[in-house]
């Protein structure tokens, strides 16, 4: 891969279809969807309640990396006072074990050690349910120098089906396993009020993708699902940010997948809605990527192409995407039209930039494929 990015001038493939922490920080055109994203952060930052955000797009819009990019703003935010973690909806059969699971596979190490830190500081602390008392026990072994209480403990807390054993959890003071939705909103309940207590004034941010996916498990478990994490929203007054998005073709379709009490809750942030992009975004979104992964700047910002040939495969795109262009379809389209230049120049020497005629019959030959 790192070939072919040189061939064309770049340090490194500009081109990813799922989105990744480190390609949030590439942001390519739309420049008032960036601004609204530093705006919601700034005022994430200023309330003194706990909210819920939701981002509905096309499916291909960019809403995955859009979380992504807002995870990073968080995390490279000097103040650290939003901690963000993401997660997505799993696909299957949800409940609200599910999406506990994927919280605590991403929460960081060293949150885990402060919030660890904190449980064995203040000793009298009086949990009011049982999954509270059980964390807090499960944190204590955690950052005890018991090897094997500290493994029980961080295999508990990941919630995995059947572990740890039933009668190790009791030997070592814990009560049972979190095995149902009513623990979890207990144990995440505790997590948070500790997390806000060893970093003062902090939030979770919980961007949590894919959310159209509840959708596809029966009603009964929809149902409680939304009840759960309606009553987790409710049992955390401060310090918890929901940050829910919605691939979906309409927005009526969002709103209806979204548990009416965190309907009512979502008014402090309006719905942000993805933007389609035009030919001239496009063109410009393509300009940005390349220029963000060049090896050396150059003025002619459309290479390796001509501006007339980039121009060209945008208007061939959403001539095929019946008029409609995401940032996905735009990077699947360019990567193929550059692989199959790579590609078929091997052995003699590529021609930069793609004129129009090549990048045309380009078109071409991988239409006749298809």
């Amino acid at each position: 891969m790192n070939e072919s990015a040189r061939v064309f001038g770049w340090r490194e493939w500009p081109f990813r279809i799922v989105a990744d922490e480190q390609f949030a920080r590439v942001w390519a055109d739309r420049s008032e969807l960036r601004l609204e994203l530093d705006r919601r952060i700034r005022r994430l930052k200023a309330v003194p309640h706990s909210t819920v955000q939701v981002i509905w797009a096309d499916f291909g819009a960019g809403k995955s990396h859009t979380l992504r990019r807002l995870e990073a703003i968080c995390r490279d935010d000097e103040d650290g006072r939003l901690l963000p973690v993401y997660t997505d909806i799993p696909v299957g059969a949800i409940g609200m074990i599910d999406l506990y699971r994927r919280l605590m596979g991403s929460l960081q190490a060293d949150l885990l050690s402060a919030i660890s830190e904190r449980a064995r500081a203040v000793p009298k602390r009086r949990p009011t349910t049982p999954g509270a008392r059980d964390l807090l026990q499960a944190l204590k072994l955690l950052g005890s120098e018991d090897t094997g209480g500290q493994a029980l403990a961080a295999e508990w807390m990941q919630a995995s089906p059947g572990l740890p054993h039933l009668k190790s959890v009791k030997a070592y003071g814990i009560s049972g396993r979190i095995e149902d939705d009513l623990r979890v909103v207990e144990v995440v309940t505790e997590l948070l009020s500790l997390i806000r207590e060893s970093r003062a004034g902090s939030s979770l941010v919980w961007l949590i993708d894919e959310f159209q996916r509840v959708a596809d498990v029966p009603v009964r478990k929809r149902e409680a699902f939304a009840k759960s994490i309606v009553s987790l929203f409710n049992s955390c007054p401060v310090g918890l940010h929901f940050v829910l998005s919605f691939s979906v073709a309409q927005q009526s379709m969002a709103l209806a997948l979204l548990p009416p009490d965190l309907q009512s809750r979502a008014k402090t942030f309006p719905m942000l809605m993805m933007p389609q992009m035009s030919r001239e975004d496009c063109f410009t979104f393509s300009e940005d990527l390349f220029d963000a992964f060049r090896i050396q700047a150059r003025a002619e910002r459309s290479f390796p192409f001509t501006a007339e040939a980039l121009n060209h495969v945008i208007a061939d795109l959403e001539d095929d995407g019946r008029g409609v262009a995401t940032p996905r379809l735009l990077m699947e389209r360019l990567e193929t039209v550059l692989f199959e230049v790579f590609d078929t120049s091997q052995g003699s020497e590529m021609i930069l930039p793609i004129e129009v005629d090549t990048a045309s019959s380009v078109m071409a030959r991988i239409r006749s494929r298809s």
